[in-house]
């Protein structure tokens, strides 16, 4: 965790490197490092508690994010009215947000703050007339921002990655200037992970001179853990659930010296999943049309009014 993160830095001098009480090891898991890189050099700048950081760091980003989404908005609605209307429906879904930062862990605010901050801003350039200076400004910053987002929460600048080339790219002709402008995208989303991956390698190499056995990990996002874990979302009587302590128990059930979310354990885990679909292929199917329910009454939820007036005043082809 956290704190025994900090306390490695303190002991080693070392990025990303964790004191469990006996030994120095490797910080965090394997995927969402982000936190483990950036809260001890921000404790050791500011001489914050760790709740105080947490809080400082959180709502820093929660802040920035909203003034970005209302400074959108600002000027993507010409009309007095318009922008009441957007604010109305914006400010609900901040006060959402600020519930529910209380009730789960916090990086997992990230996919929806990297959209609410950028969409607008997106959509404005779409509306207004083609400038590259405008267009290589918003990628830089928008590249930044998802690269930190991907590195505190794997994958939650993804959406906002998507929507954002979708807009550049149905673009009417501009060839040569969207290859620019994605150069420059792809620029900024390298700049704030090279400094994280230098560390990281620095930290794989510390460690091996501590314990020859150690091999040196690389940051990635777990698939058969939460594909395995996803089997858990309806009641069944496999026993799976959906939480990570789920996984765990197989895995260990299976080979019980395997490393935690190590490429062993994925193995496995990818064994038992596809193990499960061949075996009961109408609870997997069962389990996927429930998430697609949820996920259809989410989007009618998330749409409300605007889904409505979408149809009623139909765009332009690119923006539908």
């Amino acid at each position: 965790n956290l704190l025994e993160t900090i306390e490695g830095l303190n002991r080693s001098g070392q990025d990303l490197v964790a004191y469990n009480g006996h030994a120095l090891v490797a910080a965090g898991s394997r995927d969402d490092l982000g936190l483990y890189f950036f809260i001890p050099k921000l404790m050791n700048l500011t001489h914050l508690s760790l709740q105080g950081t947490l809080g400082l760091w959180f709502w820093t980003v929660f802040v920035v994010g909203v003034l970005m989404a209302l400074l959108g908005i600002g000027v993507l609605y010409l009309r007095r009215s318009q922008r009441i209307i957007a604010y109305l429906f914006v400010c609900p879904f901040v006060v959402f947000l600020i519930a529910v930062r209380q009730l789960i862990d916090d990086v997992y605010l990230m996919p929806a703050l990297v959209p609410l901050a950028l969409v607008p801003w997106g959509l404005w350039l779409w509306n207004t007339a083609q400038s590259l200076r405008r267009w290589m400004l918003f990628a830089l910053i928008s590249g930044i921002m998802i690269g930190v987002a991907n590195m505190i929460r794997s994958q939650s600048g993804i959406p906002a990655l998507i929507l954002i080339s979708m807009l550049l790219f149905l673009q009417r002709g501009w060839w040569k200037q969207k290859g620019i402008i994605t150069l420059v995208f792809l620029l900024g989303m390298i700049i704030p992970t090279v400094p994280f991956r230098h560390a990281l390698m620095v930290r794989n190499d510390f460690l091996k001179k501590q314990e020859r056995a150690y091999q040196g990990v690389a940051p990635r996002h777990i698939f058969w853990h939460t594909a395995y874990i996803g089997l858990g979302f309806l009641s069944n009587p496999y026993g799976i659930t959906y939480n990570d302590e789920s996984a765990m128990r197989k895995v260990e059930a299976v080979k019980p010296d395997v490393e935690y979310l190590s490429a062993e354990y994925e193995n496995i885990l990818k064994q038992e999943t596809l193990r499960m679909v061949r075996h009961d292929p109408f609870f997997t199917l069962m389990t996927l049309a429930a998430k697609g329910g949820v996920m259809g009454v989410y989007f009618l939820v998330c749409a409300n009014l605007g889904g409505i007036f979408g149809w009623w005043r139909k765009k332009d082809w690119h923006i539908e």
